[in-house]
């Protein structure tokens, strides 16, 4: 007779394997457990299966569930190792995007800047403000045509990947209970990477010797956007 360790240990294992067995009961339980992984890599990557075809994605799905049982109370939060699982580089870049869009649209709401914040901050303290980035906002840098990918429904399996030697920078955030991107330009980029190393105004502009008038627009912009949560003079 085996001890209650060594069953609890056999059930693990049974259920951590696509191992046949000859218990019906012991059966449903692994097969229960593995489709419920399944459905929750389908929710979590609806366009990244949409692109492999159900029959490719299940087989990688398959595959990842065999290499990375879920230690997680929630299924929601299953599948976050895919994109480093994925051999291929524009497919694991593709699945590391939507997880990305996963957590913005489940970040938790963050008071905003608004315009009006800024319009009380005295002209002669501008010099000094510093501008602190929106908690639930994702940069993530792109080598591939992942955009041009996301962006097309139904028959991204007809686009050509593209790679290039210089990432994008695109921004995620929520807006209105959607979630949305943005491509930086060049300038976009330097103000951004300004912002995320706590330059002030001033300072932003000297660095990437950007007038003040296009820095004020540039921030005006994202900031109707939501992407900073406020500001503060240093």
């Amino acid at each position: 007779m085996i001890t209650l360790k060594q069953f609890q240990e056999q059930f693990q294992n049974l259920l951590f394997t696509d191992e046949p067995t000859d218990c019906e009961k012991m059966m449903i339980y692994q097969n229960s457990y593995t489709h419920s992984l399944l459905y929750a890599l389908k929710k979590n990557y609806p366009k990244l299966e949409q692109h492999l075809g159900e029959i490719e994605f299940e087989k990688l799905s398959r595959d990842y569930i065999k290499h990375h049982p879920s230690t997680y109370y929630s299924l929601r939060w299953y599948g976050d190792k895919l994109p480093d699982f994925i051999p291929d580089n524009m497919l694991a870049e593709l699945a590391k995007f939507e997880w990305q869009c996963g957590l913005i649209w489940d970040g938790p709401d963050y008071p905003i800047l608004k315009v009006d914040d800024l319009f009380r901050i005295p002209e002669a303290h501008w010099e000094s403000l510093r501008f602190q980035v929106h908690p639930n906002i994702r940069s993530i840098n792109l080598y591939w045509n992942i955009l041009e990918i996301w962006q097309e429904n139904n028959n991204s399996q007809n686009i050509k990947p593209i790679y290039s030697d210089h990432s994008k920078t695109v921004i995620l955030y929520r807006q209105n209970n959607t979630v949305f991107f943005q491509e930086l330009s060049i300038l976009e980029e330097k103000i951004w990477q300004g912002i995320l190393a706590q330059y002030s105004f001033d300072q932003i502009c000297s660095n990437i010797e950007v007038p003040a008038d296009t820095m004020a627009s540039v921030l005006y912009s994202w900031i109707a956007k939501g992407w900073l949560s406020h500001a503060c003079c240093k």
